[in-house]
């Protein structure tokens, strides 16, 4: 009878182990590499935010000690830019803005002024070096595009029009006096 042959066959199919390896594999797999792709994309961002932050520390330092009298916007970039080879596109991307601090006040606020690639009027951002014995608040931005965007790490990212994250880096420095 169809009933009796039918139970035999779910027990046969049940004792038989072929494939439960790929049915493992399909289960754990895709986790496995969601794992390892966030932990290449977090290790990627952290060394271009080491990298930012090392670039403006060391600019601000040949600022700081009066190496650079007279500079500008797009040279502090450029050298910020040349200390932070990581960046594809830094000198088109990257926003620097230079902020006398008055004493006895804050430094400006958290929220940095950043733009992309495809920006097509680039933000204005203050640039004043400041004077003598004056401490000065210096800011950089630049926008980052992830390597892994849809999974893992890359997922929990706050994300700009061109589908990328802005990275930023904050220093303060003290005009030497004369």
């Amino acid at each position: 009878d169809s009933a009796g042959e039918l139970g035999m066959r779910i027990r046969a199919l049940l004792k038989d182990t072929t494939g439960a390896a790929a049915v493992e594999f399909a289960i754990i797999a895709p986790l496995f590499f969601v794992m390892v792709f966030s932990v290449i994309e977090m290790g990627w961002t952290m060394t271009k935010q080491m990298m930012l932050d090392r670039a403006m520390d060391r600019v601000v330092r040949e600022l700081r000690i009066g190496r650079s009298e007279g500079f500008t916007v797009d040279y502090v970039r450029d050298r910020i830019c040349s200390e932070a080879t990581i960046f594809s596109s830094c000198s088109a991307e990257m926003l620097v803005e230079m902020v006398p601090v008055p004493a006895g006040s804050a430094y400006p606020d958290a929220n940095a002024t950043c733009a992309t690639e495809s920006t097509k009027v680039k933000p204005v951002t203050q640039f004043d070096p400041g004077h003598r014995s004056e401490v000065v608040f210096t800011r950089s931005c630049v926008g980052v595009t992830p390597l892994t965007p849809g999974i893992g790490f890359g997922m929990h990212l706050r994300y700009n029009a061109d589908d990328g994250f802005f990275m930023t880096s904050e220093s303060a420095l003290l005009n030497e006096p004369e």
